[in-house]
């Protein structure tokens, strides 16, 4: 099938003339509205790629905020627990409150108190208390073994026992209390 068709000048002219605008409509219309188009939706794409980058970023932090809150209270806990042991205030009121009521609870008499030197060291403070005592033999270690389950921190030092009184059985002890500040 062979067809020849033939066309008159005036219709070459048409067909060239319509060719021409076909393309030219083409042309404005990819020129003017779809490449616009493709690239704004493009920015759109890139955007909503970053917006939805920020959001699992933000949902992957406010799972960890939690997370650290929780941390955060136990660390506060645990410095509260530790500050009952090593207070970083002085405290010799609190000191003396709770020597006095073991003394009470285990039948021993303090004789005298007084605070004494404050001994610096890397991260706390040393403070001695020269204390004497007077109570039974057994009164006295029970005095001593409670002190030494309080919370907080207490030592003993230079521990000297006198005679024990034949009458009473009552024994002076003089020593120094050591209790702990925690430098700030």
């Amino acid at each position: 099938m062979n067809l020849n068709i033939k066309l008159s000048p005036t219709q070459q002219k048409m067909l060239l003339a319509s060719a021409l605008s076909i393309g030219s409509v083409g042309y404005l219309y990819i020129a003017f509205f779809w490449l616009p188009i493709s690239k704004k939706e493009a920015a759109i794409q890139k955007q909503l790629k970053e917006t939805n980058s920020k959001i699992e970023t933000a949902t992957r932090q406010s799972m960890m905020v939690s997370h650290l809150k929780l941390e955060i209270a136990q660390l506060n806990k645990q410095a509260t627990e530790i500050s009952k042991q090593i207070p970083n205030t002085k405290e010799v009121g609190n000191t003396l409150v709770t020597i006095s009521q073991l003394a009470q609870q285990y039948n021993v008499s303090i004789l005298s108190f007084s605070p004494g030197k404050q001994v610096p060291n890397p991260y706390f403070f040393e403070l001695q208390y020269p204390l004497t005592i007077e109570g039974r033999f057994h009164d006295i270690g029970k005095f001593f073994a409670a002190l030494a389950l309080k919370k907080r921190i207490f030592n003993l030092q230079d521990v000297s026992f006198g005679s024990a009184n034949a009458e009473t059985g009552l024994i002076h002890v003089n020593l120094i209390l050591l209790a702990y500040q925690y430098k700030t």
